[in-house]
């Protein structure tokens, strides 16, 4: 579809990434549940709580055995991307809505989850809050491995409904500025009333999302307690 204006026809296409960045959204984070629960068990429970306790009970078998995780978590470079767009992975600022989906994987790889693994009893003089995970050996065990990964997914999901919030006021006022053929006009209108509340239905599963990724990440560390 061309209105035959290219700022407007630009929007409008970011309104529709926006769309389905946010309406594709719940979707995607009961994906990452139900992938995290076969990755632990053919017959694990998918729902957030039970996922948590599953993988609090792998922390604790392990804690049991003498050893405990660390996590390392950096999204600095997901951040940038998104931030400042790169078309390489699909996060152009919302500017071609067929890259929605690519922009959820290529963001969640540059998302760096590692659970380092430490031993119970620290040396007699160490803090434990004062070790570095870097300096710790990475932990090859698959709950582990499953927890980071379906972690990194919650960072770039959660990236990315934060751009939504953060980009939608900005580009409702350049369409409330904008004029458009007259057979375009309730697309036009349509596409203002969406940004209008498009901003806190993102705040909401974003706080979602945060809420999952800080259990699961809890759980692991044996934190919550």
């Amino acid at each position: 579809m061309s209105t035959g204006v290219a700022s407007l026809d630009a929007d409008l296409a970011r309104v529709r990434s926006m769309q389905i960045t946010v309406n594709e959204s719940e979707r995607e984070y009961l994906e990452i549940l139900s992938t995290l629960a076969v990755r632990l068990s053919p017959t694990q429970d998918s729902e957030l709580t039970a996922l948590a306790s599953a993988v609090r009970r792998a922390a604790d078998e392990l804690h049991t055995s003498g050893r405990a995780l660390e996590l390392e978590l950096d999204v600095s470079a997901a951040e940038t991307v998104m931030r400042n767009g790169d078309a390489r992975t699909g996060c152009d600022r919302f500017a071609q809505p067929a890259n929605a989906h690519r922009c959820q994987t290529e963001l969640s790889q540059l998302v760096r989850v590692v659970f380092h693994e430490r031993p119970v009893r620290a040396a007699d003089d160490e803090d434990p809050a004062d070790v570095d995970p870097l300096l710790l050996p990475a932990t090859n065990e698959r709950f582990a491995t499953a927890t980071a990964t379906a972690i990194a997914e919650f960072a770039a999901l959660r990236i990315r409904l934060g751009a939504v919030a953060e980009q939608a006021e900005p580009l409702r006022a350049s369409l409330e500025r904008a004029s458009a053929p007259p057979r375009y006009q309730q697309e036009l209108r349509d596409a203002v009333e969406f940004l209008e509340g498009v901003a806190a239905r993102a705040r909401v599963v974003r706080r979602q999302v945060t809420t999952a990724a800080e259990g699961l990440a809890n759980s692991a560390q044996r934190a919550a307690r």
